[in-house]
Order: structure tokens, then C-alpha cells, then sequence
């Protein structure tokens, strides 16, 4: 019993000359000496690592980079599209409504040259050519062509029939109206064609009063006996 007391005697001796020993090397260190106080034990707080940037969000649009290449436009230059726009003609908007007004027909066509030597030709007194003025009755009757008979094509009445009891073995029968785009010429000639008055013997006079008249040629006045 003794024997163990001396030796747990001279273990705690042994112990505290080790920690003494230890303790005096490790005051004369310089640095990495070691602590009586801290706890070597304690886990260390580790330094958050350094913040990486935000990365860019995908719905952000970074904004454009200038171009420096493009050259600009051309003060003044003209694209083909806009010249061919600008260069094409255009009809003047009374011609195209003039044109538009004329209707197409195939009636055998006098021109004023012809007109005036038919005129003054002796069978046109002797009642061989026939006028006919398509106009209405208060024109006709401020002057018209010296022994034409006026017939509106749109009321005929008697006067259609008492030109086709005269224009039975005529040479022709010339029809006019005002000229210019009157076409109640054409529609004359159409009572005519179909009131049986042979296509031969009807003639057209596309010049009408308007230029009879403009001409100077002779003009009547007034009511023609029918």
C-alpha cells in the first residue's frame, strides 16, 4: 500500500516538473507561444470568402454599342420606286373625264371638210342629204344648220317617224348635236337604225353646232316646218 502511494507520489512530481518545464520554453518563445487562456479546442470561425460580383440578369439588355462603321444617308438621293412615281405622265382630269364620257360606237363618221361640200352640194337642196339636229328644242331653235329637223333621241314622238318618210331614197342622213362629248348624236343614230333607216345613209357629225358655228357657217334660227 505504501509502495503505491510513493508511486502515484512520484508520477504527480514527474507531471508537475514536465508542465513546468513546458511552460518555461514556452515563455521564451517569440512568437507561437502557447496560451494558458485560450481554448485550442474551440473550432475557428472561418473568413467569408470575398463577395463574388451579381452576376447580370438574364431580362437585362446591355446597352448598344455604337456603330461607327455605318455611313450615313445621302442627302437627296431618290429610290427608283419614287422616281418612276414622279416622272410618269398623268392625263390631265379633264381629258379623262372627256374620254370617259364618249361611247363607242361604229356609225359612219362625216368630218367638217366633208360636211360643208355636202352643204353646198345641189343635192342637198334638191333633198338628197337630210340633217338632223339631236339637240333639244330651245338650242335648236337659237340657231341650228339651215334645214335640219330637230328630233330629241329622247322624245322622239312625230318627228322620228317624219324622218324616216323623208329619208326614204336619200343619200344620207347626216346627225349632229352640240359636239365636244354630246353624245345625244349617238343615240339618234341609233332611232334611226332601228326605225329602219338603212346604216348606209346614216352619218355622223362628231363636230356638232360647236364647231359649225365657231366656223362661221350659215345658221337658222327659229322653228323649221316639219
Amino acid at each position: 500500500m505504501q509502495s503505491l502511494k510513493r508511486v502515484l507520489l512520484d508520477f504527480g512530481l514527474l507531471g508537475g516538473l514536465s508542465i513546468a518545464i513546458g511552460f518555461g520554453v514556452n515563455a521564451l518563445r517569440e512568437r507561437g507561444a502557447i496560451k494558458p487562456t485560450k481554448n485550442y479546442f474551440e473550432k475557428t470561425a472561418q473568413t467569408p470568402p470575398h463577395p463574388k460580383p451579381a452576376s447580370r440578369s438574364t431580362g437585362e439588355v446591355s446597352p448598344p454599342t455604337p456603330n461607327l462603321t455605318t455611313t450615313p444617308p445621302t442627302t437627296g438621293t431618290t429610290t427608283a420606286a419614287a422616281t418612276n412615281k414622279h416622272d410618269a405622265p398623268k392625263q390631265p382630269e379633264a381629258a379623262q373625264a372627256e374620254n370617259s364620257k364618249h361611247l363607242q360606237h361604229n356609225y359612219q363618221v362625216i368630218d367638217f371638210g366633208e360636211l360643208v361640200k355636202v352643204f353646198h352640194d345641189p343635192a342637198t337642196t334638191q333633198g338628197l342629204n337630210l340633217f338632223v339636229d339631236a339637240r333639244k328644242p330651245d338650242l335648236y331653235e337659237e340657231g341650228h344648220i339651215p334645214g335640219a329637223i330637230q328630233c330629241d333621241p329622247y322624245e322622239p314622238d312625230d318627228a322620228l317617224n317624219g324622218i324616216v318618210a323623208r329619208a326614204n331614197g336619200v343619200e344620207r342622213v347626216i346627225v349632229y348635236c352640240g359636239g365636244g362629248d354630246c353624245e345625244d348624236s349617238i343615240f339618234m343614230c341609233r332611232e334611226l337604225l332601228d326605225a329602219a333607216v338603212p346604216y348606209d345613209s346614216i352619218f355622223l357629225y362628231p363636230g356638232g353646232w360647236k364647231e359649225w358655228s365657231a366656223n362661221q357657217m350659215p345658221a337658222q334660227a327659229g322653228r323649221e316646218e316639219q
